[in-house]
C-alpha cells in the first residue's frame, strides 16, 4: 500500500540528513515500511513529504504515534509536525 507522510519542521537545520541517518531504518524496522520517496515542498522548503509503501497504514500510524519515535525527534531537538499521513492513490496526484 502506498501512503504520503507529510512533515512539517519547524526547527531543524538539516531535516533530510537527520530524516534518513535516524528515521528510514527505524521506519522500516517498526513501522512496516519497504521504501521510502522523498518529496520536498518548492513553495515552503520547511514541508517534507514522503511516498511510503507499507504492509499496513494501522501499523505505520501505531508506530508514529508511539513513544519510541517521539522520543526520538525529541531527543535530537526536532520541532516537528506530523501534517498528514494519507493513503495515497498514486504517487502523482
Amino acid at each position: 500500500m502506498e501512503c504520503f507522510l507529510r512533515i512539517k519542521a519547524l526547527r531543524w537545520q538539516d531535516w533530510q540528513s537527520f530524516f534518513e541517518r535516524e528515521c528510514c531504518e527505524l521506519m522500516m524496522d517498526c513501522g512496516g515500511v519497504s521504501d521510502i520517496e522523498f518529496y520536498q515542498d518548492p513553495e515552503d522548503p520547511s514541508i517534507y513529504g514522503y511516498f511510503l509503501n507499507c504492509s499496513d497504514i494501522d501499523v505505520l500510524n501505531h508506530f508514529l504515534e508511539s513513544d519510541q519515535f517521539g522520543d526520538l525527534m525529541n531527543m535530537h531537538g526536532a520541532i516537528w509536525d506530523l501534517m498528514a499521513v494519507d493513503i495515497a492513490q498514486t504517487k502523482y496526484n
